[in-house]
């Protein structure tokens, strides 16, 4: 199944949905050492669980910022494609990866685009709408 950010009538789709669940693991495990959620709130609490009332877009793309630029220290082999069940850690991906590298360049949607640059530009137009759910 494919995961997509919608906003009124534009849309961009992001592959399949293991792969925000992999971007979300990955930022998780390796910047939030209290726990998923605890240091970037808006991205993996709200928008995460699918609703992000528009007046926090400013700090959703302020955290998207912050953690693009710590993700380029961190080696793509280091992948996480679940928190959950790091059995698998990285076993998929490194392959689709091993052109980057580091993390911040890693996760692409189904046109090419890095994801970081899809959710950007989805919440930066965002800022134009106003009394809108990003879902």
């Amino acid at each position: 199944m494919a995961i997509g950010f919608k906003i009124d009538f534009l849309s961009y789709q992001a592959k399949h949905r293991d792969l925000f669940h992999s971007f979300c693991s990955t930022i998780s495990y390796y910047l939030e050492p209290r726990g998923w959620g605890t240091e970037f709130p808006y991205l993996l609490i709200h928008f995460y669980n699918g609703k992000l009332d528009w007046v926090d877009v400013p700090k959703l793309i302020g955290e998207l910022k912050d953690i693009r630029e710590r993700l380029k220290y961190i080696e793509t082999t280091d992948i996480i494609l679940d928190i959950e069940d790091l059995s698998e850690r990285g076993s998929l991906r490194k392959r689709e990866c091993s052109n980057y590298s580091n993390l911040a360049n890693c996760f692409l949607v189904n046109d090419g685009r890095n994801l970081f640059d899809v959710l950007l530009k989805t919440l930066e137009n965002s800022l134009i709408e106003t009394d809108k759910e990003i879902a």
